[in-house]
């Protein structure tokens, strides 16, 4: 994400202020299934977290620019199953599994859900990035 200018970054005499803007990031990370999932945790590049989840309705578009121009790149295809996104929240670090831990250190996303009361781990060595989209 391109952040924008923040208010107050250009001084009276018109001159601006070298600042380094922060690493703005957003995380598109969506799970399907028949059944029902409970996602606990998810570690990315090694960063654990908490999941917030809400369900979505596919298909799941997403696009850089607002010209009509520019083609959407499809995240999640319309599909019958059941969509979720998660969002990473602050971790709770008495909760977080000794294996997502270890899975963390050779892929860049851990995902740890509950499923038919058992856990499971799903595993992405890499993310992919989308194109940045500038804030207004």
């Amino acid at each position: 994400v391109l952040p924008g200018l923040r208010p107050g970054e250009i001084a009276e005499e018109g001159s601006q202020p070298t600042t380094q803007a922060g690493s703005r990031r957003n995380y598109f990370i969506y799970m399907t299934g028949s059944s029902r999932i409970y996602p606990a945790e998810m570690w990315i590049h090694g960063e654990p977290y908490s999941v917030l989840v809400e369900p979505v309705s596919t298909p799941v578009e997403y696009r850089s620019s607002q010209s009509e121009n520019v083609q959407p790149i499809v995240l999640v295809p319309a599909t019958s199953e059941k969509v979720i996104r998660l969002t990473p929240a602050p971790a709770i670090e008495a909760k977080l599994t000794a294996t997502g831990r270890k899975l963390s250190t050779d892929n860049a996303l851990v995902v740890v859900y509950k499923a038919n009361g058992k856990f499971h781990y799903q595993v992405l060595a890499e993310l992919k990035q989308l194109p940045t989209a500038a804030m207004q």
